[in-house]
């Protein structure tokens, strides 16, 4: 990845990107349920916040529906032991990160053609986006 595509990744592109890939609410995934795929997921998107924004634990842990600096560390150094260990969760971290930039790309390119109109008009763009 480069710098300008970590520069674009934001929190809730990476929460947005976990819950569209485990199928599971925001309010779930940020909430206190101890259901095994959704604290997976809730794992899987700290570790995610610590790689690939560089926040504080604190921060991180504010995002992630207040919880403790120690619980976001503890998850984002379970998540590096599961993706050494377990080639489905590495594969699932890897799926859901490059969900997060394909989607980044995706918007700018659309910023870049929408000022592209030779008559200088601006051009209105709606576009949804579809992530596993």
């Amino acid at each position: 990845e480069s710098g300008e595509e970590k520069e674009d990744v934001t929190p809730e592109s990476i929460i947005s990107a976990v819950c569209s890939y485990y199928k599971c609410r925001k309010e779930d995934l940020l909430g206190k349920g101890k259901k095994a795929d959704l604290v997976r997921a809730r794992q899987i998107c700290a570790y995610l916040m610590c790689e690939l924004l560089s926040l504080p634990l604190v921060s991180v842990g504010n995002l992630m529906g207040g919880r403790d600096h120690t619980t976001i560390m503890y998850s984002r150094d379970k998540v590096e032991d599961l993706i050494r260990l377990n080639e489905k969760i590495a594969k699932e971290v890897d799926d859901v990160k490059n969900a997060v930039y394909k989607r980044w790309k995706t918007l700018r390119f659309f910023a870049k053609i929408k000022n592209n109109d030779k008559n200088n008009r601006t051009l209105v763009i709606k576009c949804g986006f579809i992530l596993r």
